[in-house]
């Protein structure tokens, strides 16, 4: 007698249902026809058995489809239409097709639908690339946070290869357009602050601080001082130690500033307008960027992405909120205008002429910007004060 030392579903998931049935077969066989001694041998009902002697009389040993000849339930063609159409349209996943289907179709369904929808059409969901992450980024305690506590900053250069397809590379380079985006975001609530620029300089940063201060201040947030923190990059004048520290005295101090700079080749400790700048492409630069020719559009449509940003597109992480509807659940009562920030071309209001021929050493613009008779200085004082 030969002994079997794996049961017949052990066989089923090693070997497939054909091979497993087989071995069935043959062990009815040795077992003179008795279906009590192959299901013993075999470790299976004695249903599978039969099941077995079933399939052979049919001649297909192979397990039947176990699709429902009907589906009552199924969802009707012509609503899978809308959601193939807004998922070829806007490449977003199952979470945001079904806000985009409320919004727009005025159409409610279960994510899990919308995720079978998909699966059944075969449409292949982006893979999301797995990259290095360091194991102790910095943390905050949202639970004691309070809005406007905290930001990150960043520049983003948006004529990435990576990023935009080849004619939309082309068209920026064909228009000379302002390349760099300049975004403040703050952590707690999402809303940005946005600008562009031709150069990275130290000077088109100082204005973007100063701009933001000052809108916040106009608004009566952020009377006390705020945390910044961001890369070491001389546009945010963090280059080297003894710069970054009398830029704190002198600059940022003043403006009520206390600045950070994360760990060099760690982009994740500023995951929040990293991840603000990935949005930026997927929503606002791949779809629009054809349609900005000028400084005029850019300025336009970047204040329209602006306002959408932060008070029409909801958060997963606010709980489906828009920053300005989360603003306004915690009792804040900030007007629409807030969430327009003035989206200026930073080259055309921060650079004195002279300034285009100066080195790019961050002190010495700082020692030009301290003069009193400076009128940057001047204009720092009628902000502020």
């Amino acid at each position: 007698m030969v002994i079997i030392q794996k049961s017949y579903q052990e066989l089923k998931q090693q070997y497939g249902d054909i091979a497993a049935r087989e071995f069935l077969l043959g062990c009815y066989e040795q077992a003179g026809g008795n279906k009590s001694e192959t299901s013993r041998r075999m470790r299976c009902n004695r249903r599978t058995v039969d099941l077995t002697l079933n399939k052979e009389d049919e001649g297909n040993l192979s397990d039947a489809s176990h699709q429902p000849n009907t589906q009552p339930n199924q969802t009707k063609k012509e609503i899978e239409e809308k959601v193939l159409y807004w998922r070829e349209k806007t490449k977003r996943g199952k979470k945001r097709l079904r806000r985009m289907l409320i919004d727009e179709e005025k159409l409610i369904m279960p994510i899990s639908t919308i995720g079978k929808i998909l699966k059944r059409n075969k449409v292949k969901m982006k893979k999301k690339k797995r990259k290095y992450r360091s194991s102790n980024p910095p943390s905050y305690d949202f639970s004691s946070l309070l809005p406007f506590e905290k930001f990150q900053y960043d520049t983003k250069d948006y004529l990435d290869k990576q990023a935009l397809k080849q004619e939309l590379y082309g068209h920026v380079l064909k228009y000379k357009l302002p390349r760099y985006q300049w975004t403040m975001i703050d952590i707690k609530s999402r809303i940005r602050f946005l600008a562009w620029s031709y150069q990275l300089t130290r000077s088109n940063g100082m204005a973007f601080e100063l701009m933001v201060k000052a809108w916040l201040k106009m608004h009566g947030l952020a009377s006390g001082n705020i945390e910044v923190q961001s890369d070491g990059g001389t546009e945010v004048g963090a280059i080297r130690k003894q710069s970054f520290e009398h830029n704190c005295e002198q600059w940022w101090k003043p403006l009520g500033i206390k600045r950070k700079v994360i760990r060099l080749g760690h982009p994740e400790d500023d995951s929040f307008v990293e991840r603000s700048h990935l949005t930026d492409d997927e929503e606002f630069y791949i779809p629009f960027l054809k349609e900005i020719i000028t400084e005029k559009d850019l300025i336009n449509r970047g204040v329209w992405w602006e306002d959408y940003y932060n008070r029409l597109r909801s958060h997963q992480s606010l709980h489906d909120l828009s920053p300005w509807q989360y603003l306004k659940s915690k009792g804040y009562a900030l007007p629409e205008s807030f969430c327009r920030f003035p989206s200026v071309i930073l080259d055309t209001i921060c650079v004195e002429p002279e300034v285009l021929n100066w080195q790019k050493a961050v002190y010495d613009q700082f020692d030009h910007y301290q003069t009193k008779e400076s009128p940057y200085y001047r204009g720092l004082l009628l902000f502020l004060y």
